[in-house]
């Protein structure tokens, strides 16, 4: 990912090329589907150390969900901004 997506600088820079290496890397080191780590996920031995949860809400999901089928101009696209201060 470009640093300059995070301020830095303008160019595609070595640091640019070992980061999008670093995410390739920890992406690829996670189970396809539920995004838990390989390294516990599939191991035998962890046999029963998982657990389903479904009580957990994403309010960020939550609020586009009750946003509803409203109409919208073509090409409008609905998002989360989040209005947390850091007081």
């Amino acid at each position: 990912m470009p640093t300059a997506l995070f301020g830095g600088d303008r160019e595609w820079n070595d640091r640019a090329d070992l980061a999008i290496v670093a995410l390739e890397i920890y992406e690829s080191s996670l189970c396809g589907s539920c995004g838990q780590s390989a390294f516990h996920a599939f191991d035998p031995r962890n046999s029963g150390e998982f657990e389903v949860k479904n009580d957990v809400v994403c309010l960020g999901c939550e609020v586009i969900e009750s946003h509803g089928d409203e109409k919208r101009p073509a090409g409008t696209k609905t998002y989360v901004h989040n209005n947390m201060s850091d007081d």
